[in-house]
Parts: C-alpha cells; structure tokens; sequence
C-alpha cells in the first residue's frame, strides 16, 4: 500500500462520524488533513483533536464552495492529493421531479477540482 505521509487530504463532513474517523486515521498516516464541515462548533473541536488540521467550513451546496474549499487546501497547505467526499444529504424527490437549484446542489459545481 501506497503510504500517504506528508499528503494533503480534504475530508468533507469531517466534524463528526466516519468522517472524523476518516480525517483522524489520514492525520494517523502521515497526511495533512482539511477539515470541512456545515457545521462550525463541531468542525473546530474535530480540528483541534487532529494535530496539524486546517479547517474550512462550507455549505457545500453553494456554488462557489467547492472552489473555496480547493483554493483553501492550495493555499494553507500547499495543493489537494486527496479527497474524501464524504459530506452528504438528499432532497427526498425522484430525480425527474427535483428542481434546477435541488439538482445544482447534488451534483455540485466545481470547476477546478479535477481529482
């Protein structure tokens, strides 16, 4: 297995569950970890639990988050070498039925992340 010390890892939905868990074994590792996460209070605890962390919180449904967040993890950490994208939610609807903001907001907008 392929190690990845000194990596810069972006773990989106990192302030709680398999997301933490995920950002906690990727500091573990060896990479430098980006926290991201709605929510604010429980994203600066995850942060201060994982040494070395940056955080960046975003509602990663807007559009320009995605571009954010990237721009963030090139700038405090010097590039992106890997993504979890483990932030998640669902509108309750059938994909025929949701709406243009409902479906910009599943499938996301960023231009510049071609991980």
């Amino acid at each position: 297995m392929k190690s990845i010390e000194g990596r810069v890892a972006i773990v989106t939905g990192a302030a709680r569950g398999i997301g933490l868990a995920t950002a906690k074994k990727s500091s573990d590792a060896g990479a430098r970890v980006v926290i991201n996460d709605l929510d604010e209070a429980e994203a600066i605890i995850a942060g201060e639990q994982i040494k070395g962390s940056e955080v960046f919180c975003a509602d990663l449904t807007e559009r320009d988050s995605g571009d954010r967040l990237t721009d963030f993890a090139v700038d405090r950490l010097g590039g992106v070498d890997i993504l979890v994208n483990n932030a998640g939610y669902i509108w309750h609807s059938a994909v025929h039925n949701m709406t243009d903001a409902q479906w910009d907001a599943n499938v996301g907008h960023s231009r510049k992340c071609s991980i």
